[in-house]
Order: structure tokens, then C-alpha cells, then sequence
């Protein structure tokens, strides 16, 4: 758009929020399509339709992966349940399906050769994409791949609105364990469900070394359809058998515990806490009270309050605030700390070529790359360095530094609107040292 320089794919650009939520949704409709082609799949006698349907999941997983590169987890997933499910035309579907997909994606890489040269062109575009970022774990230090391989996943669901998905598997595990009368083995969606668990968490999306799926919730959205059937299945269970809402009384006390000392949300524990209750009053009250027929009602609405969190706590004017900003600084040079703020700021100057736009950082995205206005360095010009502080992709320690800059007047002239703030450069000594101070910074998903 706009002469080629805005990109509306990167992580924080005023567009990217809902075009990633699109692409991310794109695969959980394909998870459920899929899902739903070999339930009929299963029970189907015609052989034509088995073929028919085979070949429109394999078509789907391809079609999807246009969107998101983690629908290639339907391709495993397949494979599992291909062999678990040995009778009713699985074996047959599951080849059909793999095959479909394999075939392709072969022409996909033969249209790319066509075009570029190089069937592979697609392969090495996303390894060469390749920056640091807190999902890139081949580039952090310390043991974040273990805590990602552990308790991460999970952590991130409990602030993220994934109720169902985490309340299916506690319940999934405690209902294996405690009810003599819960078959695993009877009940598909489960086993299903379990296995999308173990690839979406330890699956690598790798050729060059081990790397699972993005500890953020936003990747898992395949996991949600069957969360909240399985969810809605076992609350069902538990309003004919009262061990399986003690169960849900277990689940909800262990998910409070756990949101208390995993995060300092408050919100999240008073929202846990209501689910906690909600299942206590479900026990204690008789089927001919007002509240337990208003029972579905009120777990609709307990789940409703549970996701307006980020209205109404991570809200912010900064986009206002940049727009006030831009008419109170003067000059035509302008200096940042990440890419998509930057990108705010040409679209508010509408791509002007009057006005320049650096990037300090050492190592950003490789595709906005040859886009960018390259920084001279042979003569210095003066500039604004513009910070969001509520937007932005720096840390807190990043933060705290320029505060404390601030605090001492290192810069000669400042100015403040809200949650947006520039400072003046007035010499290549401050420049180089604000870009020091950038490079020793790591990003982080706000």
C-alpha cells in the first residue's frame, strides 16, 4: 500500500491485529472443517464420497497453510488418527487425504519454479524471515525453551481467555484418574483432542533445529473447537452425575490456585474465583431453585465478563496521542526503536518523502528491510527519537532506561503527550548511544 512501504503483516501495525486474527482463525476453521469431514468420513459407505471428502481435507490443510504455517500440524494430526482409527475407512481416508496434500503442494513449488526459479522459493522465504523474537528460541538464552515446553503454553491460556481449552484437559485428567465410569476409549473427540495437545505443544516447525509452535495463546486457536465440546460434554456429565461436578469444583479450585501464583492479574483471580463459585452454588443448590435452572445463563455470562479484560486494563489513546504529537514536532528527521511505530508514523505523514524514518534496530524483520530509508552514516542530521511506551515492542528495561534519561534532561529538548514521547538528537554521540541502548534490548509481545 502507499508506494510500497507500508506493511500492514507486521506484528503491530494498526491492521496486523485483525489480519493476524484472521489468519489464525483460518486455521482453526480448517481444524474444524477437517474435523467434521472425517466424522461423516467414518460412518460413510459409498466409496466415491470417502474419496470425495479425502481429497477436501487434504485440499483444506493446503488451502489453510496459505494463512498460517502452523496448519501443517493437520498433517501429523492426520497421520495419528489415520492409524488409531484402523477400521471404518480410515486407513483408506487418511492416505487419500496425505497424499491430496502432498500433490499440492508439489505444484504449488512448480508454479514457484515457474516464477522464481525455484521450487523451494516458498521454504527459503520463511528461513530467511527468520529474526529474534521471544518465539525465535534458537536465539534466546536461558531456559526458555524448557519453561515453553512446560508450563509457558499453559500460562499464557490461563490470561488469554482459553478457558475451555484448559478446563477440558484438567478435566480430561482428573476424569481418567477419579471416574470408574469414564471410558478415554469410548469418547473420540477426547482422544482427538489430546492428540492436537501433544503436537500443538512439542510439534517442530523446523528444518534447522528445534523449534515448537509460539507460546502465545493466538497460535492454538485450532484447540478451541474441541475445548468447548468436550467442556460442553462433560458439563452435561456432571448436571446427571454428581462426581463429575465435584470434578469441576477440583478443576476450578486447581485453575484459581494455579492463576494466583502464575500471574499477578487480579482480574483473572476474581474472574477464576467466580468460576470456582459457580460450580460450588451448582452443588449446594436444589434442581427446583431459580438459580440452578438460570444455570447455563449464568456460566454464559460468568464466561462473557471473563474476556473484556483487555477494554477496559490494556487500553490505551497512544494512537491519539501520536496524532498530537506529530503536529507539535518540527523538523523532518525521526528516529525509532522497532519497526511498527515507525510505520504509524509515515502512514500519519502519508509516505511524505520530505519526511525521514530510521529504524535503530540491528536486527529487524529481513522482509521490511529493503524498504527502509537507510541512515547516513557520513553526516549526522538532528531528530526526534519517538517512544510509545504502552505500544511498543522494547521491555521494561528498555523503558526505564529512556525514563531515567528523561529524568536527567539528557536530551535537550522533550515533549510528552500521554503515553507517546520524543526526545530531540542533537548530536551523533546521543544517537549512537540511544541505538546502543536498542541493541542490548530484547523484544517483547505486548
Amino acid at each position: 500500500m502507499l508506494r510500497g512501504k507500508y506493511d500492514p503483516f507486521a506484528v503491530n501495525d494498526i491492521f496486523a491485529g485483525r489480519i493476524l486474527l484472521i489468519a489464525f482463525q483460518s486455521v482453526m476453521l480448517a481444524g474444524i472443517i477437517i474435523l467434521l469431514l472425517w466424522k461423516k468420513i467414518l460412518k460413510e459407505q459409498k466409496q466415491e464420497r470417502i474419496i470425495l471428502k479425502s481429497i477436501l481435507i487434504g485440499s483444506t490443510v493446503f488451502a489453510s497453510m496459505f494463512f498460517k504455517e502452523n496448519a501443517l500440524i493437520f498433517i501429523p494430526f492426520l497421520l495419528c488418527i489415520t492409524f488409531l482409527n484402523k477400521k471404518n475407512n480410515s486407513l483408506k481416508a487418511g492416505l487419500i487425504s496425505i497424499l491430496t496434500f502432498c500433490l499440492l503442494v508439489f505444484l504449488s513449488g512448480c508454479l514457484y519454479y515457474y516464477f522464481t526459479n525455484d521450487f523451494f522459493f516458498r521454504v527459503k522465504q520463511i528461513q530467511t524471515a527468520d529474526y529474534p523474537n521471544p518465539c525465535n528460541y534458537n536465539t534466546i538464552q536461558g531456559n526458555e525453551l524448557l519453561a515453553r515446553l512446560t508450563y509457558g503454553v499453559w500460562t499464557d491460556f490461563i490470561v488469554e481467555s482459553f478457558y475451555p481449552v484448559i478446563l477440558a484437559s484438567v478435566m480430561i485428567l482428573l476424569r481418567m484418574i477419579f471416574d470408574k465410569n469414564y471410558n478415554i476409549r469410548n469418547d473420540q473427540w477426547v482422544i482427538y483432542f489430546i492428540i492436537l495437545v501433544i503436537l500443538g505443544l512439542y510439534f517442530p516447525f523446523s528444518f534447522s533445529s528445534y523449534q515448537p509452535l509460539c507460546f502465545k495463546a493466538r497460535h492454538f486457536l485450532f484447540l478451541l473447537p474441541l475445548g468447548v465440546t468436550i467442556s460442553t460434554s462433560f458439563l452435561e456429565d456432571a448436571w446427571k452425575n454428581k462426581r463429575v461436578l465435584w470434578l469441576f469444583i477440583i478443576t476450578s479450585a486447581i485453575l484459581l490456585a494455579v492463576c494466583v501464583v502464575t500471574t499477578g492479574e487480579k482480574w483473572y483471580w476474581m474472574m477464576y474465583g467466580f468460576l470456582f463459585l459457580y460450580f460450588t452454588l451448582q452443588k449446594i443448590l436444589a434442581q427446583n431453585t431459580l438459580l440452578y435452572k438460570l444455570r447455563y445463563i449464568m456460566f454464559a455470562a460468568t464466561l462473557w465478563i471473563y474476556m473484556p479484560y483487555h477494554l477496559f486494563f490494556i487500553n490505551s489513546n497512544w494512537f491519539k496521542d501520536i496524532q498530537s504529537l506529530a503536529k507539535k514536532l518540527d523538523g523532518n528527521f525521526f528516529y525509532f526503536p522497532e519497526h511498527d511505530n515507525m510505520m504509524h508514523w509515515e502512514l500519519l505523514h502519508g509516505f511524505n518523502g520530505n519526511f525521514h524514518s530510521y529504524n535503530l534496530e540491528k536486527e529487524p524483520f529481513k522482509v521490511f528491510v529493503p524498504y527502509y530509508e537507510k541512515l547516513d552514516t557520513v553526516s549526522f542530521n538532528t531528530g526526534w527519537f519517538i517512544v510509545n511506551k504502552v505500544y511498543t515492542e522494547r521491555s521494561a528495561n528498555f523503558l526505564n532506561k529512556i525514563d531515567s534519561l528523561q529524568q536527567i534532561h539528557y536530551f535537550s529538548k522533550q515533549i510528552s503527550i500521554g503515553d507517546m514521547s520524543a526526545f530531540f538528537i542533537s548530536n551523533p554521540s546521543q544517537l549512537s548511544y540511544v541505538k546502543t541502548i536498542i541493541v542490548s534490548d530484547i523484544k517483547v509481545f505486548r
